[in-house]
């Protein structure tokens, strides 16, 4: 394994206290750190983390100076790998519900010259030590626990957040956490509803009186901004590279479909529409086709074009 890798990052910008205990539980290892690393003939693979817990997001980068393609095969998807400074960088995301165990993953790589390599390596899935939480919604409509209403909400978003933006389209300052507002629930909890009715959290949950601001996470463009059943008063937010960020329970949005978002613009108000106890403010990301935790994906680094920084391996 090499001693020294030279990559090109810019940092995301964590402010405040909000993230601290998200990212805490994350227990990560910073992105720069190569854990492991695998050679082909004509490329080098590395992988920056040690396992991925269910519902985390992995960052894997390859090296080879005639790449001209590079796709991540895992957990039967497919994705795709962008290039910033000569390297390839592909988010591996792994879904709330994926079995715990080893998987096999490869990345196929196209060359300039029309040539193909596979390096195939494995993928370690460890449990995300989600919560069960109990939710009380005293006289809701019946089809807020509908699993049909659910899963056509869920096909819907999924289907918005299907196109794969090439261009990295979170700006200069990367991803900023919104607020230093206490959590109400975490990303992944089993939630239970009146006792009866049980659903994943795709999100974090913090507390928020209606009418304060909502703003977003990093710059891009508006996939969805419009009312759905559970999510209410929703606007999801294309940054580029198979990354979305959603913004649920509003009282009312500011943005329209198409729209290009600054980073930190008020994108609408807090609220408590659609499958909702109280006010808050609810954020939730989806990484190349998966719910994926916010907070641990505002840990990791993101490639830079224009900052230097020097990774060192760690030994096997």
């Amino acid at each position: 394994m090499p001693a020294v890798q030279r990559l090109r990052w810019w940092v995301l910008l964590l402010i405040g206290t909000f993230f601290v205990p998200m990212i805490a539980h994350a227990q990560r290892i910073p992105s720069l750190t190569i854990i492991h690393t695998y050679e082909a003939d004509n490329a080098i693979l590395n992988v920056h983390f040690r396992n991925l817990e269910q519902g985390r997001v992995g960052l894997i980068s390859l090296e080879g100076g005639t790449i001209s393609e590079a796709q991540i095969s895992a957990f039967g998807q497919n994705t795709t790998a962008f290039a910033a400074e000569g390297i390839y960088y592909a988010f591996i995301s792994v879904p709330l519900d994926q079995a715990i165990r080893t998987y096999e993953a490869q990345a196929q790589i196209e060359y300039t010259d029309g040539e193909e390599e596979t390096i195939t390596f494995p993928l370690n899935v460890i449990s995300g030590g989600f919560i069960q939480q109990p939710v009380s919604l005293p006289g809701a409509d019946e089809t807020l626990f509908n699993p049909e209403t659910e899963a056509n909400e869920l096909a819907y978003i999924f289907e918005v957040a299907d196109p794969v933006t090439p261009d990295a389209l979170w700006g200069e300052t990367g991803f900023v956490a919104p607020t230093d507002r206490e959590f109400t629930s975490p990303f992944g909890a089993v939630r239970v509803f009146n006792d009866t009715y049980n659903t994943l959290h795709t999100g974090w949950d913090y507390g928020a009186s209606i009418g304060e601001s909502m703003t977003a996470l990093a710059s891009g463009r508006v996939a969805f901004a419009g009312p759905l059943p559970i999510r209410g008063n929703y606007v999801l937010i294309d940054h580029g590279w198979g990354l979305y960020t959603g913004y649920a329970h509003l009282s009312v949005t500011f943005v329209t479909q198409g729209q290009m978002i600054a980073p930190g613009q008020i994108i609408g108000r807090v609220g408590s529409t659609g499958r909702s106890s109280s006010a808050h403010a609810h954020i939730e990301m989806i990484a190349n086709g998966n719910w994926v935790d916010v907070a641990d994906f505002l840990a990791l680094y993101l490639p830079d074009r224009d900052a230097e920084a020097t990774a060192t391996p760690e030994d096997e």
